[in-house]
């Protein structure tokens, strides 16, 4: 079967509506937090896990992960922060390189690390899925609405499993129309748009986890979970997963893109980012819930720029 880094990013979203669909559920299981106790309360004001995606298959070693977010939530939201994964930084002991290839070096771990050191908040939870499954869980989901904003056609030449073929408009996805609409990036700025489709698909996704009727198919979505996803989160931060699932109605989900800037050094293309405004960027969205329309930015002075539609895309 063909792998593909569009599946990724959609099981990531996936990922994310589950966890709260499993804290409602959890939430009628478990008793409620004891407002009275501090420290539940304390555990329950904010919590950050880091999404990856990776197309290794279940136990095959991870290599490059082709997304990266960071989901914040807290009694207010639900923030999502999305790394592009040509995002040039410093990876100890590796040198300057892609943020994708941090986890070929040190797994889940080394990418907490480097995330987190380059939006300057702690990181150091993960859950990275993979992808396998993911037709299947969407569709027992009952599929997914999302407001397509253009026609998206493309071919890749791979047989008629591959072609994307969608419409304009507000529509119902199955599985199989949901990974198309996660994998289209046949736009000038590539992947940084696809980054935008893959947002709104996942606040589609946390919507869908909203209806108690979502509920009812844990026990078909569970099994698919299992075999594509793994965590370090131990059951008490699952548990505080399932406090924010219990008040998910009342919670704003906002999202955004890291900006940045085309970069090509050496023959090689990235997103490049400046730290402080990284930074920044973050407090601003998990603080404040604050996103920024302005994603692509001016280069620096001495920066060598490629035109965003020339900007290659590794496989």
């Amino acid at each position: 079967m063909k792998r593909t880094g569009g599946l990724i990013t959609a099981c990531a979203c996936i990922l994310v509506c589950l966890l709260f669909t499993a804290g409602l559920f959890l939430a009628g299981v478990f008793s409620r937090p004891d407002t009275s106790d501090p420290q539940q309360t304390a555990d329950f004001k904010k919590f950050n896990v880091l999404l990856l995606g990776s197309d290794a298959r279940p136990g095959e070693k991870v290599g490059n992960t082709d997304t990266i977010m960071v989901a914040h939530v807290s009694p207010e939201r639900i923030a999502i922060l999305s790394i592009p994964r040509d995002t040039r930084v410093e990876i100890p002991g590796k040198g300057t390189q892609k943020i994708n290839s941090a986890a070929r070096y040190g797994g889940p771990e080394l990418t907490a690390a480097v995330v987190s050191d380059l939006i300057g908040v702690d990181v150091d939870k993960y859950v990275l899925v993979r992808w396998e499954g993911f037709i299947k869980i969407v569709d027992i989901l009952g599929g997914v609405t999302v407001d397509v904003p253009k026609d998206m056609y493309y071919d890749s030449g791979d047989g008629e499993e591959y072609i994307i073929d969608l419409k304009k408009g507000k529509q119902r996805l199955n599985g199989r129309q949901a990974l198309a609409f996660a994998r289209f990036r046949n736009e000038a700025l590539g992947d940084i748009d696809r980054s935008g489709q893959q947002l709104a698909l996942m606040k589609s996704l946390i919507e869908q986890a909203k209806k108690p009727a979502t509920l009812l198919k844990l026990p078909w979505l569970v099994p698919q979970l299992y075999k594509n996803v793994e965590t370090n989160l131990d059951l008490q931060e699952l548990l505080i997963l399932a406090r924010a699932g219990s008040n998910l109605n009342g919670v704003a989900v906002v999202t955004q893109t890291l900006p940045g800037y085309f970069l090509d050094l050496d023959g090689v293309s990235y997103w490049g980012v400046e730290p402080e405004q990284a930074r920044q960027v973050a407090y601003n969205l998990f603080t404040y819930g604050i996103t920024t329309t302005n994603v692509v930015l001016e280069p620096p002075p001495g920066a060598r720029q490629i035109p965003a539609d020339k900007t290659p895309t590794p496989p």
